[in-house]
């Protein structure tokens, strides 16, 4: 919307150049929108900075307070991937699946050939089935989807091809014994 006002208050100064009442409000815009790009940059650096700290946390092996940080760090800038990504993994070691699920869902639709969003979302979706009180065929199918994509992008990776064969064996379906011979 910003950019469009622009592109209109310009254009009608381009036919009225001596309007006053455009010049304020191209001066008006132009102040609205380097304050918008200086709280931007602000929130960018705040967002790094709790990353680097749930980091720091998550190295320190604090998955709780690296949680906190990661959140802090969406808080000032959403679009932060990497941080969403590493409080997947913050989500998953806390045992919080949905989440877990959630928070790697939003990174890939931010960036679909991402190989750790791939496996925790694959990782978070294995949990979800193992807690469920029947089968879960078709979230073990995308989980197992999952998987395949990332060692589609990291085809030497042994915690995803492992990953890949635990989920097979959950899929197969589970045959009763056969009756006792009498």
């Amino acid at each position: 919307k910003f950019q469009a006002a622009m592109r209109d208050v310009k254009a009608c100064l381009a036919k009225t150049p001596a309007d006053p009442e455009l010049r304020a409000r191209m001066e008006s815009l132009q102040q609205a929108g380097a304050t918008a790009a200086a709280s931007s940059v602000a929130d960018h650096s705040e967002s790094e900075a709790a990353k680097e700290r749930g980091n720091a946390a998550m190295k320190a092996g604090n998955s709780t307070e690296a949680l906190v940080e990661y959140t802090a760090s969406l808080a000032a800038n959403s679009a932060n991937t990497a941080a969403r990504n590493n409080r997947t993994l913050c989500y998953l070691k806390l045992g919080r699946w949905a989440e877990a699920e959630a928070d790697a869902t939003l990174v890939l639709q931010a960036d679909p050939n991402n190989p750790k969003g791939l496996f925790r979302r694959a990782s978070a979706r294995k949990e979800l089935a193992q807690q469920a009180r029947s089968p879960q065929p078709a979230l073990l199918a995308s989980a197992i989807v999952d998987v395949q994509s990332a060692l589609d992008l990291e085809p030497t990776n042994k915690r995803t091809q492992a990953l890949l064969n635990e989920l097979e064996a959950m899929a197969q379906p589970v045959t009763p014994p056969p009756p006792p011979k009498q």
